[in-house]
């Protein structure tokens, strides 16, 4: 009457024998990648020969051969360049490569010997829920990486909103409400938002840390409001 209740049976028992069983951890994890890649590559209708070709447009060639043999579980490790490049060439994020994510997959071995349910699996290979999620370094490149993405949000707000008055005094919208209250908000989310970026750019390099590059679609927004191209 529940499937699903087998399913987590089956699961159970995958986790305790992979527990059991150290082997050859690195060529299992290999084997995995390929069938990932696999199963990725059918959904989008690509031959190995194509998906080689996307990874040569991409700038690091990845032979056809080379994928036969990760799909049919001959390879014993995968260079993470590889494993970049083959999910970008897929469309997907790298742990897309790493973890199968679908609805009842098998655990994940993180580490030889010690299975993880596959989501379990994202949170610590990301560091959540682990006791890196309290590093103070951590913390602070995940709140710069989600400063500009807010920043990214507001910069898109007030872009519709100015075509929004564009339209409206142009009379293609003259009942539209007027958007000078919003492009107005808008932007002084921008300024304090590009305020907090600044702050924790500042402070990743008194640690010394490098900050990544400004992307291109805020460096305007984020220049405006007092930035500078060296993170400070």
């Amino acid at each position: 009457m529940y499937p699903w209740i087998d399913n987590l049976g089956n699961i159970m028992g995958n986790l305790s024998r992979m527990g059991q069983n150290d082997g050859d951890w690195s060529a299992r994890w290999s084997a995995a990648i390929g069938r990932n890649v696999a199963a990725l590559r059918r959904e989008r209708g690509l031959s190995a020969r194509e998906l080689s070709e996307r990874c040569a447009n991409l700038g690091y060639p990845v032979p056809r051969s080379t994928i036969a043999n990760l799909e049919s579980a001959e390879r014993r490790t995968v260079p993470v360049q590889e494993l970049v490049v083959l999910a970008s060439a897929l469309g997907v994020p790298p742990l897309r490569l790493l973890y199968n994510l679908r609805e009842g997959a098998e655990p994940a071995e993180t580490l030889p010997g010690v299975p993880r349910l596959p989501m379990a699996a994202v949170d610590w290979f990301t560091g959540e829920h682990t006791e890196l999620k309290d590093d103070p370094v951590f913390v602070l490149a995940r709140h710069e990486a989600r400063m500009r993405g807010m920043l990214r949000a507001y910069i898109g707000t007030r872009r519709d909103a100015v075509r929004q008055g564009t339209a409206r005094e142009a009379g293609l919208t003259p009942h539209a409400p007027d958007p000078g209250p919003l492009v107005a908000a808008a932007q002084e989310m921008i300024d304090d938002t590009s305020a907090a970026l600044r702050k924790d750019r500042r402070e990743m390099m008194a640690r010394g840390i490098t900050p990544p590059p400004i992307d291109d679609d805020l460096r305007e927004a984020y220049e405006a409001a007092g930035g500078d191209d060296d993170g400070a």
